[in-house]
């Protein structure tokens, strides 16, 4: 399994390229996606990271780390509405969060719509990452960092979770880059295992599991390692325009075996609570239900639809 990653990863060329006014994103060797520059915001070039942030005419402003298109202003909640409400919708009650990365700020601000919540636990590992989405891309957290719900942990997620002895968590998102690198101990069963002990008996986890047909090997290992660690686990399929193919899975996962989607009804009652059908710019109970159908090729990799 292991290799299949590392071939997965090898698969990028970690840069970005300059091309005749564009930034050419390099997820994928075997094809490109070119992005005009309007505006060069930030462009900065470590041992660690390549980070460039620009403007685009229809994408907004837009950030790449290391050749690769992290979110856009335009469509980030494609990303953020999907990885945020579908748990807590699915919950139904949630109390306390965890949410692991989303330094930008776009799951916190989406968490913090909902009123039910009472105390939510971000824990990044690089204070860094907050203090910059906060000055570069405010509209990301949209002050969501003030919200006296919030709590914010820098720390290393995995021996946060490993040592955490606090009170259970019913919704926790996992909201980080590929399974190699710094965030490779994100992907691995001993953490999927220590999130299932902190979390409450109804507990729902969602994760980022990557493109399932560009990357397929990324929902291979983290989708095939959180079936080993809880009862139910589904992939989530949604599409998100300016990431390399327009689709993105995320792992679903339950602590309940009982688990089962709630009804459309149920659904648009609770997205009307949250705020008004405007307010959203892709979510609505038709897309939410959607979400969890599985085409055939994902279908073959080994998993079934939620019902």
């Amino acid at each position: 399994m292991s290799e299949k990653i590392m071939e997965a990863a090898s698969m990028a060329e970690g840069a970005v390229e300059f091309m005749d006014g564009h930034a050419v994103e390099t997820l994928h060797q075997d094809y490109r996606t070119a992005y005009r520059i309007e505006e060069t915001l930030l462009h900065d070039k470590s041992d660690e990271q390549e980070l460039f942030l620009f403007k685009n005419n229809f994408f907004g402003t837009m950030l790449m780390l290391d050749g690769v298109t992290q979110l856009t202003t335009s469509d980030e909640p494609f990303y953020h509405e999907f990885i945020t409400h579908l748990p807590l919708i699915c919950h139904g009650a949630p109390k306390r969060m965890l949410v692991v990365g989303a330094g930008d700020g776009g799951v916190i601000r989406e968490a913090c719509r909902h009123k039910d919540l009472d105390h939510i636990d971000m824990v990044e590992i690089d204070e860094a990452v907050v203090r910059f989405s906060m000055e570069h891309l405010p509209s990301l957290s949209n002050g969501a960092f003030d919200d006296p719900r919030m709590n914010l942990v820098i720390a290393d997620a995995a021996e946060y979770v490993r040592g955490y002895q606090g009170p259970a968590y019913d919704v926790v998102v996992v909201d980080s880059t590929d399974p190699f690198g710094p965030a490779a101990p994100l992907f691995e069963v001993a953490f999927y295992e220590d999130l299932r002990r902190i979390m409450s008996d109804d507990g729902i986890l969602v994760t980022q599991c990557g493109n399932p047909f560009v990357q397929p090997a990324e929902l291979e290992l983290a989708g095939g390692r959180l079936k080993e660690c809880f009862p139910i686990m589904s992939p989530v399929m949604i599409t998100v325009p300016t990431y390399t193919g327009g689709q993105m899975s995320l792992g679903f996962a339950c602590k309940n075996p009982k688990f089962g989607l709630p009804s459309r009804t149920k659904i648009a009652q609770k997205l009307a609570s949250i705020g008004p059908s405007d307010s959203f710019l892709v979510l609505n109970e038709d897309v939410f239900l959607a979400s969890f159908a599985l085409p055939n090729y994902v279908r073959k990799a080994g998993f079934d639809p939620l019902r």
